[in-house]
């Protein structure tokens, strides 16, 4: 099976930007407005999607303290390492974040964890 996988860079963005502002009447008028955004390329992996959960949540300037706090009480950040930490662990580390936050990060981190359990015990190993 092959898997097709574009990389996204600054032509393929600007064509998908356009492609949606043709498709949606009011991205359409904040692109002509604003022009378009930005490409923000991040590390893949967990600690980007906490990261970004964070900065979602609160100011920049406090998801950035957050998750500093945070991946000091956790090392390595990883789905399954995340998933141990209490309640009180979770709320010290992560100051002035919603329940709801802390919800949607630990989610994110039980589907992760479901996902990689899944395909290292239903995919055939890899041949190479």
């Amino acid at each position: 099976m092959e898997i097709s996988q574009t990389i996204l860079n600054e032509d393929i963005f600007a064509q998908s930007v356009c492609l949606l502002a043709d498709r949606d009447a009011h991205l359409a008028e904040v692109v002509e407005k604003y022009g378009r955004p930005p490409l923000w390329v991040r590390e893949p992996g967990f600690p980007t999607l906490v990261y970004i959960i964070l900065e979602q949540q609160v100011s920049l300037a406090s998801a950035k303290a957050a998750f500093d706090r945070l991946n000091a009480v956790v090392r390595p950040l990883t789905p399954k390492l995340f998933l141990k930490l209490t309640d009180a662990e979770l709320a010290s580390a992560a100051r002035k974040l919603s329940i709801p936050a802390f919800s949607l990060i630990r989610s994110h981190a039980a589907t992760s964890i479901f996902a990689i359990s899944t395909i290292s015990t239903t995919m055939p190993p890899a041949k190479c």
